[in-house]
């Protein structure tokens, strides 16, 4: 990318790949020279928005990153992995409501998207509300059910609302097809490492071969 922009006229879209790889370099102060770069071109340009508040949200300068996440959700309205981005800052923060109405809104966009229904969830969850995070789990497609992370989640609201046998009778059900669900559950909901259940279901569970 940089030999492109010293060979060809500069383009927001190519300042923004610059300032992407320096961010993943963990070069943030370069990243963020680029990402202003691209801006000078073109103010619209969504994806620099974008990269100003991922280098935000890394400087855990959280008010600076939800207002770009904004920016950029306000130039494509459409766009599900901004909704993804705003939601996630919105939840870091504590505004669950808010980031329930963006997971919301990106749902009727894609409403088959797995990553949405488990962040919506986890949203809900990290507010406690556990009934409304088992509904949001309950529209997960069929298809997607059995994926780890939402038996996970699901798994976590049943458990916190004191229903053990049906938090544990799914957990059960799915040990033998995922044998590494004890470790996702574990990341997922580090508290459950305490629970003598979790522990001899850990003991138990099939290996991976």
């Amino acid at each position: 990318y940089r030999e492109s922009i010293l060979m060809d006229a500069p383009q927001a879209n190519t300042y923004t790949l610059m300032g992407e790889c320096m961010e993943r370099m963990g070069k943030l102060n370069e990243a963020t020279d680029y990402y202003y770069c691209a801006l000078e071109l073109d103010g619209d340009f969504a994806d620099a928005h974008v990269g100003l508040g991922v280098v935000a949200e890394m400087r855990e300068d959280y008010a600076a990153s939800l207002k770009c996440f904004e920016k950029a959700m306000a130039l494509e309205p459409e766009n599900v992995e901004y909704h993804l981005l705003l939601g996630g800052i919105l939840r870091k923060i504590g505004m669950h409501d808010e980031a329930a109405l963006i997971y919301a809104n990106a749902l009727r966009l894609e409403p088959d998207n797995l990553e949405l229904f488990i962040e919506a969830a986890a949203n809900l969850q990290a507010d406690e509300r556990h009934e409304e995070a088992l509904d949001i789990l309950h529209g997960v497609p069929e298809v997607s059910r059995v994926d780890p992370l939402v038996i996970c989640r699901s798994f976590l609201s049943l458990y916190c609302l004191g229903r053990r046998q049906a938090a544990f009778s799914l957990l059960d059900a799915a040990l033998d097809s995922t044998p590494d669900l004890c470790t996702v559950l574990l990341s997922t909901f580090p508290a459950i490492e305490q629970d003598p259940d979790f522990a001899l279901r850990v003991l138990n569970a099939p290996k991976n071969q």
